[in-house]
């Protein structure tokens, strides 16, 4: 007999393999897969929760569906709501996750839907085992596919250094010595979840066949009534293949059920329009939309033959159609109801030329209605793009119609709820909303961040008495807007993605309002994303309501910007409304550089840079190091040594990643900043020229700048270090920058700052090496080095000979003294700023501290 210690402790067994299997299974791909739901569930933008639990009850009628539709057994549903004792994501096992992730987030699993799934193969194989003896290549075979799979689902949606942990977890488990305690107690949770599982099955098969059973008898009892009805219905005619076939007069109830308190949305006359042009119209709704209550009114207008309408789920029934019986033909999710069926939705595709050319030859109608995701997820799996699809019509609502004192009801709500939970900031800032509305009666807010939006929509519902918030034009047909004193249109060209449709739907709708407008009754306030905004511009050209545009930044600036400069791609802010130029910079606090013994140290700070406005990381010149400070506490946090000489410049990068020179070796490295450690993980390098200098991120690329031989140089690069633009200096030609040393970029990314020691200057040029205009200061600017862009536009300079920290306007030529040795500053060299703080950091060189200072 075999002691069992002596099982977990020599060469491995066939039973050990079975056993170092599962532990993979339930220690590790588990947890990915639990991981990876509750990540999908976060990045769920139509649902808002604060627990798993919130966002499973938000979801249940999702759920209802994967049991009705037996994706779900009715035992792995009571698990998820559990109708005793607390709700626990623990106890989902593999193959309730599985099916959970693929079924409820089908798009957003689709890259790792064959990893996940392999993996509960893998699980069904192994709990299926009659016994665990296993032979080598077989337990190879089986630790290799679930290895990669793991390692897929990790990589999909973590980090690469949890991507590397978990790899070094699984390389352990497979030679490590189990630990026999553990080993049975993961062994007994295995087991009893496939006995479980095996009995609800059992369960689900006996209730099956109870069905079955009674369905038999009912089809029995009423076999002699079927057959009458049928022969009562059906002719033989030649189908579509030309061979005599007996088929079913259709007969719809397509209509029936239809709600008649259904207020119909504008696409109801698109779809008539649609069927009397094509004879073809192509429906789809997103979200909650009432897409097919939207298509069943449009029908009942038209007013089709009762006994002449059709309703198809199955895309294979077309067959059965015949142009002289039917007038018109709905085929009512097609594609998949509740998640993406890919049997129907290939089906549906092969039949889609002959249901055009039916619509082309005869008088058939057909509409199909689908779910705009549902239809999203089949065309790109099977990797299609019909041009049917190109003309669809999107329906974003449909429903019972509002009351106006339910719409003034709800906008309060919202407003108060707005104003409870979001800062206050200075009312200075908002006048210029104000004050544009009574002149004008119309603007248009934009901001980078949803605080900027939440604010303006907070001050403009508590300055004036009666207020609409509305997104959807529909809104308007409900309400009284003589009396209103303002309406908030909320993200009128979409909120996640840019909308053409609702754009210019908005658009449309402010035309025939424009003679109230212009009389104030009502005024009229769009809030929407920048990138939103610019995108609309871009393509739908200049507006009236486009004529009076504010950007708010992070700080609660607001600026005027002009639209005809988005449209031409020339933005640049025209009047700055908010702006301060006299700026005060008031000193809050000394950061100290430290060793790692935790000693203070004077170091040289080289370049700087600000990480999801809670770390600033900086350079060290003199220790060849990497340092994170912590900006709620003003202390270092963590610090990474290189051993290799003279790292300079730091931008940062998305994804809490940063960028940093070398000038020596001619690289720029790539780092992952860890947000709560400050940790540093090296990530990558790309070798550029020699005497690479200052380095900036700017709309997906690197700018870079060289010195110390001529001619000297700036470059935009890609991330992979291909010269994208080539900016030359000329060491000759004092109107641009000869020796540049440190680089910055313009919130809008269109404007180069570049900083001289050598000509004493801060020169300003376009992505194309255009030279806007170049300062000089014989009193400040003296070795102009290190700068920095604030989110208002704002640039501040470090002069390294003049012991100052300036603010720089190049479009006015004015050059603002912000602080200097009276401050505590001594050869500035780089300075970076936080807009959420509204902090500036200055770093210098043989110092011991990093200096904070409020901007006010």
């Amino acid at each position: 007999m075999v002691h069992i210690n002596s099982l977990f402790t020599c060469r491995p067994t066939m039973s050990d393999r079975y056993y170092r299997l599962v532990t993979m299974l339930l220690d590790i791909s588990l947890p990915a897969l639990r991981d990876l739901f509750v990540h999908c569930a976060q990045n769920d933008t139509n649902v808002t929760f604060t627990t798993l639990e919130g966002y499973m009850n938000s979801r249940k009628n999702v759920v209802d569906a994967l049991v009705r539709s037996r994706v779900l057994r009715k035992d792995q549903y009571n698990i998820v709501f559990p109708t005793s004792g607390t709700f626990d994501e623990t106890k989902w096992d593999m193959s309730l996750l599985s099916s959970l992730l693929i079924s409820m987030f089908g798009q957003t699993t689709a890259p790792v839907k064959n990893e996940i799934q392999l993996i509960r193969d893998m699980r069904n194989k192994l709990s299926h085992r009659s016994d665990t003896n296993m032979i080598e290549s077989e337990y190879n075979t089986l630790w290799t596919d679930i290895d990669v799979s793991t390692i897929a689902v990790i990589a999909f949606f973590k980090s690469s250094k949890d991507e590397q942990n978990v790899r070094k977890d699984i390389k352990s488990l497979k030679t490590r010595t189990l630990d026999p305690s553990k080993t049975l107690e993961i062994i007994n949770t295995w087991y009893l979840g496939v006995g479980l599982e095996n009995a609800a099955e059992i369960r689900s098969l006996r209730e099956e066949v109870g069905e079955m059973k009674q369905k038999l008898e009912e089809v029995g009892n009423n076999t002699s009534f079927t057959s009458r009805v049928i022969q009562n219905t059906t002719v033989k005619r030649k189908g579509r293949s030309g061979i005599p076939s007996k088929r079913m007069k259709t007969l719809s109830t397509c209509l029936e059920g239809f709600k008649g308190d259904f207020i119909p949305p504008e696409q109801v006359g698109t779809i008539q329009q649609k069927l009397e042009d094509d004879h073809l119209a192509i429906v789809v709704g997103y979200g909650e939309s009432a897409y097919l209550s939207t298509v069943f009114h449009a029908i009942k207008e038209i007013e089709y033959e009762p006994n002449r309408s059709a309703l198809l789920t199955d895309p294979s029934d077309w067959i059965h159609v015949d142009p002289d019986d039917v007038h018109i033909v709905v085929f009512k999710n097609p594609f998949g109801s509740v998640v993406f069926d890919q049997n129907k939705a290939t089906t549906m595709f092969n039949k889609l030329e002959d249901i055009k050319n039916s619509c082309e030859d005869s008088k058939l109608d057909v509409v199909i209605a689908s779910k705009g995701e549902i239809l999203d997820e089949a065309m790109r799996v099977i990797e299609q793009r019909p041009d049917v699809f190109d003309d669809k019509i999107v329906v974003y609502k449909g429903g019972s119609a509002p009351t106006p004192s339910s719409l003034i009801e709800m906008s309060k709500y919202y407003a108060e709820d707005l104003q409870k939970t979001t800062p206050k900031t200075s009312d200075t800032n908002y006048r210029t909303i104000l004050s544009k509305l009574n002149d004008k009666h119309c603007v248009v807010l934009s901001a980078t961040d949803s605080e900027g939006l939440s604010k303006c929509i907070a001050y403009l519902t508590e300055a004036f008495p009666t207020f609409l918030n509305v997104s959807h034009r529909d809104d308007l047909m409900h309400a009284k807007l003589d009396s209103t004193g303002v309406v908030v249109v909320v993200d009128m060209a979409g909120k996640y993605v840019y909308d053409m449709l609702r754009s210019n739907q908005w658009l449309e709708t402010f035309d025939f309002m424009k003679p109230m407008v212009q009389n104030g009754k009502p005024n009229i306030a769009v809030v929407m994303d920048k990138t939103r905004l610019h995108e609309c511009l871009r393509k739908t050209g200049m507006h009236w309501i486009f004529q009076n545009v504010l950007e708010m930044f992070p700080s609660g600036y607001i600026v005027e910007v002009d639209a005809q400069k988005i449209i031409l791609n020339e933005v640049v802010i025209t009047n700055s409304v908010s702006i301060q130029t006299d700026l005060i910079l008031r000193h809050v606090a000394d950061i100290e550089l430290v060793q790692s013994d935790g000693d203070d140290e004077q170091g040289s700070i080289t370049g700087m840079t600000v990480v999801e406005d809670r770390l600033l990381v900086a350079v060290d010149d003199d220790y060849n190091c990497l340092r994170c400070f912590d900006l709620s506490t003003s202390t270092q946090i963590s610090r990474y040594d290189k051993q290799v000489n003279g790292p300079y410049d730091i931008t940062t990068l998305p994804g809490s990643r940063v960028a940093v020179t070398f000038p020596y070796d001619g690289e720029i490295h790539f780092f992952e900043v860890k947000s709560q450690s400050g940790e540093f993980l090296f990530i990558k390098k790309i070798n550029v020229d020699s005497r690479c200098i200052g380095i900036v991120y700017s709309d997906d690329k690197l700018i870079v700048s060289y010195m110390g031989y001529i001619p000297n140089k700036v470059q935009i690069l890609d991330m992979e270090a291909n010269v994208q633009q080539l900016l030359q200096t000329n060491y000759y030609d004092k109107s641009v920058p000869s020796n540049p040393q440190y680089v910055a970029v313009s919130p809008d990314h269109n404007t180069i700052y570049v900083s001289d020691q050598e000509t004493n200057t801060v020169a300003a040029l376009t992505r194309d090496g255009h030279v806007l205009g170049v300062l000089q200061d014989e009193d400040n600017l003296m070795s102009p080095c290190g700068l920095t862009v604030d989110a208002q536009g704002c640039v501040y300079v470090c002069n390294y000979r003049s012991d100052t920290v300036c603010l720089v306007s190049p479009e006015t030529g004015s050059v603002t003294r912000l602080v200097g040795k009276e401050n505590g500053i001594c050869n500035p060299q780089s300075v970076a700023v936080c807009d959420k703080t509204r902090c500036l950091y200055v770093g210098m060189p043989f110092s011991s501290t990093i200096k904070v200072f409020k901007i006010e």
